[in-house]
Protein backbone atom coordinates (compact mmCIF):
# COMPACT_ATOMS: atom_id res chain seq x y z
CA UNK A 1 0.00 0.00 0.00
CA UNK A 2 1.14 3.52 -0.81
CA UNK A 3 1.40 6.12 2.09
CA UNK A 4 1.39 9.95 1.22
CA UNK A 5 2.40 12.53 3.56
CA UNK A 6 1.59 16.36 3.59
CA UNK A 7 2.10 19.09 6.19
CA UNK A 8 -0.39 22.28 7.75
CA UNK A 9 0.34 24.50 10.62
CA UNK A 10 -0.73 21.93 13.24
CA UNK A 11 1.21 19.11 12.11
CA UNK A 12 2.80 16.40 9.43
CA UNK A 13 -0.36 13.96 8.79
CA UNK A 14 -0.14 10.11 6.93
CA UNK A 15 -2.96 9.22 4.98
CA UNK A 16 -3.75 5.62 2.84
CA UNK A 17 -4.41 5.85 -0.89
CA UNK A 18 -8.23 6.05 -0.04
CA UNK A 19 -7.55 9.28 2.10
CA UNK A 20 -7.83 7.73 5.23
CA UNK A 21 -5.60 9.10 8.68
CA UNK A 22 -3.16 6.56 9.13
CA UNK A 23 -0.71 8.60 11.52
CA UNK A 24 0.30 11.90 12.15
CA UNK A 25 2.59 14.08 14.03
CA UNK A 26 1.90 17.09 15.80
CA UNK A 27 4.15 20.79 15.59
CA UNK A 28 4.75 22.43 18.94
CA UNK A 29 2.55 25.24 18.87
CA UNK A 30 5.23 28.15 18.70
CA UNK A 31 4.42 29.99 14.97
CA UNK A 32 7.90 30.94 14.12
CA UNK A 33 9.05 26.51 14.97
CA UNK A 34 6.20 25.75 12.69
CA UNK A 35 7.44 28.75 10.32
CA UNK A 36 11.31 26.82 10.14
CA UNK A 37 9.00 23.13 9.75
CA UNK A 38 6.81 24.09 7.35
CA UNK A 39 9.52 25.97 5.25
CA UNK A 40 12.29 22.65 5.80
CA UNK A 41 9.61 20.00 4.60
CA UNK A 42 8.15 22.07 1.51
CA UNK A 43 12.13 22.67 0.48
CA UNK A 44 12.88 18.73 0.87
CA UNK A 45 14.69 19.21 4.25
CA UNK A 46 13.87 16.70 6.85
CA UNK A 47 12.50 17.56 10.10
CA UNK A 48 12.17 14.98 12.93
CA UNK A 49 8.54 14.54 12.65
CA UNK A 50 8.78 13.73 9.44
CA UNK A 51 12.09 11.61 10.04
CA UNK A 52 9.92 10.17 12.50
CA UNK A 53 7.04 8.91 9.98
CA UNK A 54 9.55 7.72 7.38
CA UNK A 55 10.81 5.06 9.69
CA UNK A 56 7.39 4.10 9.98
CA UNK A 57 6.20 4.41 6.45
CA UNK A 58 9.68 3.74 4.49
CA UNK A 59 8.09 4.69 0.35
CA UNK A 60 5.99 7.98 1.85
CA UNK A 61 5.19 9.74 -0.69
CA UNK A 62 5.20 13.70 -0.42
CA UNK A 63 5.19 15.13 -4.11
CA UNK A 64 2.16 17.61 -3.90
CA UNK A 65 -0.67 17.71 -4.53
CA UNK A 66 -1.71 13.85 -3.33
CA UNK A 67 -4.44 12.37 -1.45
CA UNK A 68 -3.41 13.79 2.01
CA UNK A 69 -2.61 17.52 0.67
CA UNK A 70 -6.74 16.75 -0.10
CA UNK A 71 -7.23 15.50 3.10
CA UNK A 72 -5.72 18.48 4.95
CA UNK A 73 -7.93 20.93 2.87
CA UNK A 74 -11.04 19.47 3.34
CA UNK A 75 -9.98 18.85 7.36
CA UNK A 76 -7.02 20.53 8.93
CA UNK A 77 -9.43 23.40 10.84
CA UNK A 78 -11.58 20.73 12.58
CA UNK A 79 -8.60 18.21 12.98
CA UNK A 80 -7.18 21.18 15.23
CA UNK A 81 -9.99 21.52 17.31
CA UNK A 82 -10.41 17.81 17.73
CA UNK A 83 -6.39 17.00 18.57
CA UNK A 84 -6.69 20.06 21.32
CA UNK A 85 -4.27 21.72 18.84
CA UNK A 86 -6.61 25.14 19.35
CA UNK A 87 -9.57 25.62 21.82
CA UNK A 88 -12.28 27.10 18.51
CA UNK A 89 -11.77 28.30 15.58
CA UNK A 90 -10.52 32.00 16.50
CA UNK A 91 -7.34 30.77 18.44
CA UNK A 92 -6.18 28.74 14.94
CA UNK A 93 -6.50 31.86 13.07
CA UNK A 94 -4.99 33.94 14.92
CA UNK A 95 -2.01 31.08 14.72
CA UNK A 96 -2.85 30.76 11.46
CA UNK A 97 -2.27 34.20 11.05
CA UNK A 98 1.45 34.40 13.42
CA UNK A 99 3.01 31.38 10.98
CA UNK A 100 1.89 33.92 8.18
CA UNK A 101 4.21 36.72 9.30
CA UNK A 102 7.07 34.61 11.05
CA UNK A 103 7.06 32.99 7.16
CA UNK A 104 7.02 36.49 5.83
CA UNK A 105 10.03 37.58 8.22
CA UNK A 106 11.63 34.75 7.13
CA UNK A 107 11.66 35.21 3.39
CA UNK A 108 12.13 39.29 4.12
CA UNK A 109 15.21 38.65 5.79
CA UNK A 110 16.48 36.17 3.29
CA UNK A 111 16.05 38.74 0.61
CA UNK A 112 17.96 41.65 2.19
Amino acid sequence: MTYYASACPIGIFVVDEKGKLVDKRIFPKNAEQIADKLKSFESGKEIPEFAELKKKFPDLETKQPNPASEFLQKNFRSLAIELNFCKDQSELNKLIGEVALARTKTKISTTE
